[in-house]
Formats: C-alpha cells, sequence, structure tokens
C-alpha cells in the first residue's frame, strides 16, 4: 500500500523535473500539477498512515482499495500530462498583438481598487475587523454570488497590472498599488485562516513576477517558497480556532494536524467516491457539471429555486447543490458506511471519474492539452494569453483540491472582463 504512494510521489517529482529541464519556466502546468498532485496524493495518505494506519484503512475499506485508488490516480495524472506534453508541442509563434500600457495600468488599477473597496466596504458594514475576525474562521458572507465575486477582482487586476509593467518595470508606486489590491484575500488568508487566498495571492506574485516581468529565480528558491508556503496555509488552517482578533490561545496544534481529518480528507473522500463508482454507482457523464454552471451563473434573485429545478429537469438522483457541490454523498456513504464532512471535497482523480466515467481519462487529457495550449500562447507575449495563463494557473488550486465546477465558474467569471479589458487596450 505505502509502496504504491511512495511510487507515484516518485512519478510526479521525476515529472516535474523533466519539465523543468524542458522548459526551465517553474509555470510549466507539468510542474504545477504535479505539485498539486503530490499534495493530495502521496502527502496526505502518507501523513494519514503515520497517523493511524489501521484508521486509514478502515476508512478506505482496505489496503487493496488504496492500491486500486493509486492506479487510478496514476492513469489520469498520466493523462493529464500527455495532454500537457501534446499540447506543448504546438509550436511557438510571436504575436504582434500591442496594447497602451498606460491605459492598462490605469484600467487594472480601478478594477483592483474596486475589488478591493467592495471587501473593505462590506467589511465595515458587517461591524469592522474587529467584529468580522473578532471569532474563529471569521469571513463576511454575502448571499449575492457575483457581488461576494465581485469583492475578488483582484484576480484579474494582478495579472493586467503586471503585464502593463512588463516593459519599463514595476516602481515602488506599482508596488505599493499592488499590495492594497491584494490586501483583502491576505487579510482573509491570515485572519480567517484560509488556505485558498494565501495559495492564490502566491501564485499571482510569483506568477507575475516570473512567468510576465520573466524575472529569473532558482529553482531550489521556487520549490523552498512552494513548501514554505504549503507549511503556513496548513498551519493557519489547523490553528484556526485559535486565529482571531483578541486571540490569547496557543497555537499548539502543528501544521500537519489540518490533513489528519479522516472526514475532511480530499484523499479519502476521494477513494470513497471510487469505491462507489466501482461497486456500481452511475456517473453523470457530464450533466452534474453542466447543471451546476448553468444553475450558478443566473442570479437566484431571477431564478431561486434555480439549483433544485436544474437538478429535476437533470435528472440527478442524490444530488443536491447546496451540499458538497452536488456530490451524492448519501448515495456515497451507503456504500462506504461513512459521511463525509460538509464542504468538503473530493479532489480532481474523483471528480471526474464521477462525472465522466470511463470516459475521465479522456477528460484529463483535454484540460492537460487546454493547459499546455494557454502555456504555449503565453510564451508568444500575447497580452490577453498571459494574462489567461496566470488566471488558470492560479486557479489550479481549485482544479485538484476542489471540485470542477470551483475551476470552470471562476474562469469564466474572471476571464471575461479580462477579455474585454484586453480588448480594450489593444494596439
Amino acid at each position: 500500500m505505502i509502496e504504491s504512494i511512495i511510487f507515484f510521489g516518485f512519478v510526479c517529482f521525476i515529472t516535474a523535473s523533466i519539465a523543468f529541464r524542458y522548459s526551465y519556466d517553474t509555470l510549466h502546468p507539468a510542474i504545477i500539477f504535479s505539485a498539486l498532485f503530490s499534495f493530495v496524493y502521496v502527502l496526505q495518505p502518507l501523513v494519514l498512515i503515520a497517523n493511524d494506519s489501521d484508521k486509514f484503512v478502515l476508512f478506505n475499506g482496505s489496503e487493496d482499495n488504496v492500491i486500486t485508488y493509486e492506479f487510478i490516480v496514476l492513469l489520469i495524472f498520466v493523462s493529464l500530462i500527455s495532454g500537457i506534453y501534446v499540447g506543448s508541442r504546438r509550436r511557438e509563434m510571436s504575436s504582434s498583438l500591442g496594447y497602451n500600457a498606460s491605459h492598462l495600468t490605469v484600467l487594472a488599477g480601478l478594477v483592483g481598487l474596486t475589488g478591493a473597496g467592495l471587501s473593505f466596504f462590506y467589511l465595515f458594514s458587517f461591524g469592522g475587523i474587529s467584529e468580522v475576525y473578532g471569532r474563529a474562521y471569521g469571513a463576511v458572507y454575502i448571499a449575492d454570488g457575483y457581488i461576494s465575486e465581485a469583492r475578488n477582482m483582484s484576480v484579474v487586476a494582478v495579472p493586467l497590472l503586471f503585464i502593463a509593467r512588463k516593459k519599463e518595470g514595476m516602481f515602488w508606486r506599482h508596488w505599493a498599488l499592488l499590495g492594497v489590491i491584494i490586501s483583502p484575500m491576505l487579510l482573509q488568508a491570515i485572519l480567517g485562516a484560509r488556505r485558498g487566498p494565501l495559495i492564490l495571492v502566491f501564485m499571482l506574485l510569483i506568477g507575475g513576477y516570473v512567468g510576465i516581468l520573466r524575472k529569473k529565480i532558482p529553482i531550489v528558491l521556487a520549490a523552498v517558497s512552494v513548501i514554505l508556503v504549503g507549511y503556513v496555509a496548513l498551519f493557519l488552517v489547523s490553528n484556526r480556532d485559535a486565529i482571531y482578533v483578541g486571540s490569547k490561545a496557543e497555537f499548539s496544534r502543528g501544521a500537519f494536524e489540518a490533513i489528519k481529518d479522516l472526514y475532511g480528507s480530499e484523499y479519502v473522500y476521494g477513494n470513497s467516491i471510487m469505491r462507489y463508482l466501482l461497486g456500481g454507482g452511475d456517473p453523470f457523464m457530464g450533466r452534474r457539471l453542466f447543471g451546476h454552471i448553468l444553475a450558478r451563473v443566473i442570479p437566484s434573485a431571477w431564478w431561486p429555486t434555480k439549483y433544485e429545478e436544474v437538478a429535476s429537469y437533470l435528472n440527478l438522483i442524490g444530488v443536491d447543490f447546496h451540499v458538497n457541490n452536488g456530490v451524492p454523498i448519501g448515495l456515497v456513504g451507503r456504500m462506504t458506511g461513512w459521511m463525509p464532512a460538509v464542504g468538503a471535497a473530493p479532489g480532481f482523480v474523483a471528480e471526474v471519474c464521477l462525472e465522466f466515467g470511463l470516459a475521465a481519462p479522456v477528460f484529463a487529457f483535454s484540460i492537460g492539452y487546454f493547459f499546455a495550449s494557454a502555456w504555449i500562447a503565453a510564451r508568444r507575449e500575447s497580452m490577453f494569453s498571459n494574462a489567461v495563463y496566470l488566471l488558470m494557473a492560479s486557479m489550479s488550486v481549485y482544479l485538484v483540491l476542489q471540485s470542477l465546477e470551483a475551476f470552470t465558474y471562476r474562469i469564466i467569471l474572471f476571464g471575461i472582463p479580462t477579455l474585454l479589458i484586453s480588448r480594450m487596450v489593444s494596439s
């Protein structure tokens, strides 16, 4: 059992090494996916086994189930990397698309400051920092999804600001503007003890610095930075009960405590879905993903019962889009004998298998091809392509650790304004 996990970790390491030797680009999609897969499908199970191997086996059914799951993980990963390999063989071409740097700087600043302004407006509307973050896992919850996501327009602004300053460089005023734009996400990451915003900010900054400004950093420094940010993210999650304004509690939990919860583990949850599918459960063949995206893009004020009606119309048995992104946890629980935590995510492999069944390797290949094509386009120096690939690379954490819907929805939500702004300043 452990041998299969370690072997997959070795595959991820070799894949990332070859990708870097081929491209000398730390943002190569194979490197990004190797790191994310290593966290979910190598580090998580090894920590869980070290903590309590008997309980780990109990939740996964048997050691054979773990070995089978690792084989499926390897199959999906190889399909994904094969798509990246085929997509990255496309010939690089120069792009003649120019842009007005001054106009782009102004627009990026306006978009970013609008997002930051909305964040702070709602923060102080709910009582300010001491009120919102005066309790563990604090946050401002807004019912309207579009207003809630509009606060995150810094995700659009950061790549565009880096692109605007690519030729003349970033001066202190631009770094100061960047700091203001990302400050709400950093606040949410640190005081709200959330790993997602922290990793997202890191990816945007390192991606903009290396991928857009084309600054060279040693691969060892890049690897250490990734490990350090990952450790801090896990430490925040492990100690989130003690992190709030005015807290006097001690940070007594180690970073790896965050991934010792079997009920919330992406690895164990993902394996439970695979056991459900291998035990006769039916995949959705794209219907759940389509239904969730369709319902989510329509404002609730226009269609209050959209999630229930879409699930009924598409005959999505056992699906409740309000719980765990529509994963039929009731059906899965009856098969495995336990229920995952509310809000838990099964990870990329289980998601694509639940959604597409035997066609999952083909879908994984297409995802890899899509990422590689965007990476190649970004190397052409096209403004829009640079911004889109940085968005995709930053959002890849949602793709591997959360759900297909979380990634797809955010790419649509933030990709459209990026395209519009790019066209506005193109010359």
